[in-house]
């Protein structure tokens, strides 16, 4: 208290006011710090988890849409409808193929990387039975491609088995982002607010000194005049 009793007024100011720039700043740190940690949770959110769930649910809806239509081929004995079904089937495909090629892009874990496997050696099982079902159907051979059925609805129902894991360990990610981003914001609110307290108590400690300082300047000033 004697050091800062014997510093002048002006240094004091100085000292103050370096003071608050270096809590301003450290509250900007941290707040740009946060803010960064933040955006990058929600860029992986959006850009890998979001997407990858998007590619899971079209990947399903996908491989629904060739199911339904492999029914509907059995009753059906026109060329024609076979072929609009055959078209539709491809097409599916096709756009399930281009899901599965996005997907993995997404894939960082390694148990996410071996269920993703899986999945893809029942899809192989699943299309080939699926053209060898048509061939069959296309040719008359109705009990040839019953027998392919069984297979197919194997591979089909591993498939869904394993969409459903992938799709539940993508949700599982997305709401650990959220709870990681909540706490990182409620984690820089407490301590920029505490930073602030302190700031306050700081400030009113340094106002209460100048007070005194300046009262005793004032009662040496009346002692000399008197």
């Amino acid at each position: 208290m004697k050091f800062y009793n014997n510093l002048k007024l002006s240094t004091r100011l100085l000292i103050y006011f370096l003071s608050t720039i270096f809590s301003m700043g450290v509250i900007g740190i941290i707040g740009i710090y946060n803010m960064y940690s933040i955006d990058k949770s929600v860029d992986y959110l959006n850009n890998i988890t979001i997407k990858s769930i998007d590619s899971i649910n079209k990947i399903d809806k996908n491989q629904l849409n060739i199911y339904k239509d492999i029914q509907l081929m059995e009753n059906s004995s026109s060329k024609t409808n076979l072929d609009e079904l055959i078209k539709e089937i491809t097409d599916a495909s096709e756009e399930s193929e281009k899901q599965i090629a996005i997907y993995e892009t997404t894939i960082d874990d390694e148990d996410e990387r071996n269920i993703f496997n899986e999945f893809k050696v029942n899809l192989k099982v699943f299309n080939e039975s699926v053209k060898k079902y048509i061939n069959f159907i296309y040719n008359g051979n109705k009990k040839e491609a019953e027998m392919q059925l069984s297979t197919m609805n194997q591979a089909r129902e591993n498939m869904r088995y394993e969409l459903n894991k992938l799709l539940e360990l993508n949700e599982q990610w997305a709401n650990e982002i959220k709870v990681e981003g909540n706490e990182t914001l409620s984690n820089s609110l407490n301590l920029i607010i505490f930073i602030i307290v302190v700031l306050s108590i700081f400030a009113s400690l340094f106002a209460f000194l100048m007070q005194s300082s300046i009262k005793k300047s004032l009662n040496k000033i009346r002692g000399l005049a008197n």
